[in-house]
C-alpha cells in the first residue's frame, strides 16, 4: 500500500521502482511542454496533450522528415487509442490489412496462408505506413500546429519550477543559433540513442543481442502482386520478404535475413541488394527502380532502469528497444505516450498533484519488461533458435493491475500478474483494458461505450442508481458520469439501457455487485467498486 503525503512536494521512483518523496517545489509552469523527438511517439503525445488544451513545443534535430515505411503493424490496442484521440478513420485509410502471405517453394510453387491467426472479433477483444506524415497532417489540421524542424535538445537542466532546456536551431543558410527554453516538463522521444535519457543519468541496460542481421529498406518495383506479403527462402538460412504500400504505386518494403546471406553486400547499395534477390529467389523478372532507402539492422534488447526523473520523461525507443519481430516497437511506444499524456496533462492544469507522473514509470517499466521477454522469445523461434509462435504477440495488449493508483474491490492480493496476458481470464479488474459494449440506448439513440468514452476525461460507468454526489466538487470537464440499466429495463432520461447485455456481461457486474467503473482516458480501467466510498478514494488519490 502506498501513501501520498499531504505535504507539498514530489514522489519519485528509485531503480528499484521504490517510491520516496521530496520537498521540491512543484507549482504550476504554464509556458509549453518540450517534447524532444517527432516520430509516432512524440506526435502522438503532442496529440493528446493539445486535445486538453496543453501547450506544446515539439522539435526534432533533424532538418527534414524521414523517409522509409516502418512500423506497419499496428495491434488492436493502438488502434483503439488512436479512436480516443480521434485519429482512427485516417489510419485505417492508410491501412490495407495485408494478412495473407504468399510463399515461393523451391520447386517453383507457391503457397499462401494467413500471416497471423486472428482471434473471434468481439466487443470485449476486438481486432485492423506511413503514420507519421498522417499525424504530423492530423495536428495541422486540427491543432494548426506543426513540428519544428532543424532544433536539437543539447543539454538541460532541472529545477524547483521546471526544466531549463539548452536548445541549438539550424537555420536554412546553415547557421546554428542557441535558444535557451523554460518548460514545466521535457520529454525525450528522441530514440535509442537519446539524448534526453543520457543526460538524465538512466542507464540503459543491456540484453540480448541477436546473432542475425536484417537488412531493411524500401524500393520500387514492378511485377510483384501488390496483394501479398512475398516470401522467399526460410528465415534459418536465408529469406526474403516484400510488402507493397498501400498506395499500391509500385514502392515495395522489404527485408532480407539469414545466417548464410551476406549482409555486408544486402546493405551496401541498389546494386547489392539486388544480387541478393536473385540468389535468394532465383528470379531475374523482377523490374527494380530507385532505391529510397536501406538500412542493416541488428537487433538488441535493452532497457532504461526507470522513465522519469523528477520533470525529465523518456518515451518510445529512449527507454526500450527489441527485435521487430511481434510488431510491438511502434505499438508499445504508442501506448507510452499515452499513459504519460493524459497524466501530464492533469497535472500541468493544476488538476492533479504531481505524484502522479510518477505512475507512469510504475505502470509502464514491468509492461514493457513483459513485452522484451515476449519479443525476444518469439525472435528466437522465428530463427529456429527455440519453440514459439509469432502469433502470439498480436492476441492480446500489454496491461498491468499492480499500479498503486488503482481502486480495485476485487483484486486478490498478491496473486501473481502476467502484464501480458492480464484480462485473458474473463474477469475484467483494474488495469486492464475496459472492454466495450455496444447497443447502449437512449431513446432513438444507439450507442457503444467506445463511442462515449474520451481521452481529456474519466468516465464513470454507474450500475443501478447508487449516489454519485460525492463527485460534484469536481471539474465537470473531467469526470463524465455514464448511468446503466440492465438489458430489458424501461428507464429513460440520462440513463442508457445495455440492450444487449454486453456492459453488464463483460465487467460481471450482478455476480460481483459492481456500482461504479471508472475508466481512465487511456481506456484503462481505473477503478472497479462495490460502493461509492471506493469510487471517492479513486478520484481522492488521483486529484487535487
Amino acid at each position: 500500500m502506498i501513501i501520498w503525503a499531504s505535504s507539498p512536494g514530489c514522489w519519485h521512483l528509485n531503480v528499484n521502482l521504490q517510491l520516496s518523496f521530496s520537498a521540491m517545489s512543484c507549482a504550476p509552469n504554464s509556458n509549453p511542454i518540450l517534447i524532444a523527438g517527432a516520430g509516432p511517439t512524440g506526435l502522438v503525445l503532442a496529440i493528446s496533450l493539445l486535445k486538453q488544451g496543453v501547450p506544446v513545443r515539439l522539435i526534432d534535430k533533424e532538418s527534414t522528415y524521414r523517409v522509409g515505411y516502418k512500423g506497419s503493424g499496428i495491434m488492436p490496442r493502438s488502434l483503439e487509442l488512436y479512436y480516443l484521440l480521434g485519429f482512427l478513420p485516417t489510419v485505417l485509410a492508410l491501412g490495407t490489412g495485408q494478412t495473407i502471405r504468399k510463399t515461393y517453394l523451391p520447386n517453383g510453387e507457391s503457397t499462401t496462408k494467413e500471416l497471423i491467426d486472428l482471434v473471434e472479433n468481439t466487443p470485449d477483444r476486438p481486432f485492423v505506413h506511413r503514420q507519421e506524415a498522417a499525424l504530423r497532417d492530423h495536428l495541422e489540421k486540427t491543432f494548426g500546429f506543426s513540428v519544428e524542424l532543424g532544433t536539437e535538445l543539447v543539454s538541460f537542466e532541472q529545477h524547483d519550477n521546471g526544466v531549463k532546456a539548452r536548445l541549438i536551431k539550424k537555420t536554412p543558410d546553415g547557421e546554428q543559433v542557441e535558444d535557451i527554453f523554460d518548460t514545466p516538463y521535457l520529454v525525450g522521444a528522441d530514440g535509442a540513442h537519446s539524448v534526453v535519457r543520457k543526460l538524465l543519468g538512466l542507464s540503459f541496460l543491456g540484453g540480448e543481442k541477436f546473432e542475425v542481421t536484417m537488412v531493411v529498406g524500401d524500393i520500387w518495383v514492378k511485377g510483384l502482386d501488390n496483394g501479398y506479403w512475398h516470401t522467399w527462402g526460410d528465415r534459418i538460412n536465408g529469406m526474403i520478404t516484400m510488402r507493397a504500400f498501400e498506395t499500391h504505386d509500385g514502392r515495395f518494403n522489404f527485408m532480407v535475413a539469414g545466417k548464410d546471406v551476406d549482409t555486408a553486400l544486402a546493405g551496401s547499395s541498389r546494386e547489392g541488394f539486388i544480387q541478393t534477390f536473385e540468389k535468394i529467389t532465383g528470379r531475374t523478372d523482377i523490374e527494380f527502380g530507385d532505391l529510397i532507402w536501406l538500412s542493416v539492422y541488428t537487433p538488441r534488447v535493452r532497457m532504461a532502469n526507470k522513465f522519469s526523473e523528477g520533470r525529465v520523461f523518456v518515451a518510445g525507443d529512449a527507454c526500450h528497444i527489441h527485435s521487430p519481430i511481434g510488431g510491438q516497437g511502434l505499438n508499445t511506444s504508442i501506448q507510452d505516450a499515452f499513459n504519460l499524456g493524459w497524466k501530464l496533462g492533469l497535472v500541468h492544469k493544476g488538476l492533479a498533484p504531481p505524484r502522479l507522473l510518477d505512475s507512469y514509470s510504475f505502470e509502464r517499466v514491468p509492461v514493457v519488461a513483459a513485452m522484451l521477454d515476449k519479443t525476444t522469445e518469439l525472435t528466437k523461434s522465428a530463427f529456429a533458435l527455440k519453440p514459439g509462435t509469432v502469433g502470439d504477440a498480436v492476441k492480446r495488449p500489454f496491461e498491468f493491475r499492480q499500479s498503486p493508483i488503482l481502486v480495485d474491490d476485487f483484486a486478490v492480493e498478491g496473486a501473481p500478474v502476467d502484464p501480458y496476458r492480464s484480462g485473458d481470464d474473463g474477469m475484467a479488474l483494474a488495469g486492464d483494458r475496459a472492454p466495450d459494449a455496444p447497443g447502449l440506448r437512449n431513446g432513438d439513440t444507439e450507442t457503444s461505450l467506445f463511442k462515449l468514452f474520451g481521452s481529456t476525461f474519466h468516465t464513470v460507468l454507474v450500475f443501478g442508481k447508487p449516489s454519485v454526489a460525492g463527485l460534484d466538487g469536481y471539474p465537470k470537464d473531467i469526470i463524465e458520469v455514464l448511468p446503466l440499466a440492465p438489458q430489458g429495463s424501461s428507464e429513460s432520461g440520462d440513463i442508457y439501457v445495455d440492450s444487449l447485455g454486453y456492459a453488464y456481461r463483460h465487467y460481471d457486474v450482478v455476480a460481483r455487485g459492481i456500482q461504479f467503473v471508472v475508466v481512465r482516458p487511456d481506456g484503462v480501467i481505473g477503478a472497479l467498486t462495490k460502493s461509492e466510498e471506493g469510487l471517492l478514494k479513486y478520484f481522492k488519490e488521483l486529484l487535487l
